[in-house]
C-alpha cells in the first residue's frame, strides 16, 4: 500500500523553466531560507554580505526554475556545454522537500545528459 507522501510525489507535474528577472527574489529566497543555518555555523549572519554574494553568483542565464503543478518550488544553477552539465546549484524549498522532486529534476537532467 502506497504512503501518503509516495501518492503525492507521484502525482506532481514537476518541470523546470528559464528564470527571468522576477525570479531574483524567490531564488535568493529559497536559497537564504535552506543555507541560512549552515552560513550561521560557519560565518555568522550578515544578511548585506550574503545578499552581496548571492547576487554575484547567481546567473539569471543559467538558472531555471523547478515548478511542481505550476508553483515555483525551487531552482538550478547549471553550466551546459556539447560535452558535460555542470550542476552548480539546486535548491528545494524545504517545506517541499522530500517529495521526489530532487530526484525527478535529477532524472531530467540525466536524461538530457544521455541524448
Amino acid at each position: 500500500m502506497r504512503t501518503h507522501d509516495q501518492l503525492y510525489r507521484t502525482a506532481m507535474n514537476i518541470s523546470l523553466r528559464a528564470a527571468c528577472d522576477e525570479d531574483f527574489a524567490f531564488a535568493r529566497d529559497v536559497y537564504f531560507a535552506t543555507m541560512r543555518w549552515i552560513i550561521e555555523s560557519l560565518f555568522g549572519w550578515d544578511q548585506v554580505r550574503e545578499e552581496e554574494n548571492f547576487a554575484r553568483f547567481f546567473k539569471l542565464d543559467e538558472a531555471r526554475i523547478i515548478t511542481a503543478d505550476g508553483r515555483s518550488v525551487g531552482w538550478i544553477q547549471e553550466q551546459v556545454d556539447d560535452t558535460r552539465i555542470n550542476l552548480g546549484s539546486f535548491y528545494v524549498m524545504q517545506e517541499m522537500q522530500r517529495r521526489g522532486i530532487g530526484t525527478q529534476v535529477l532524472r531530467t537532467l540525466l536524461a538530457h545528459a544521455a541524448d
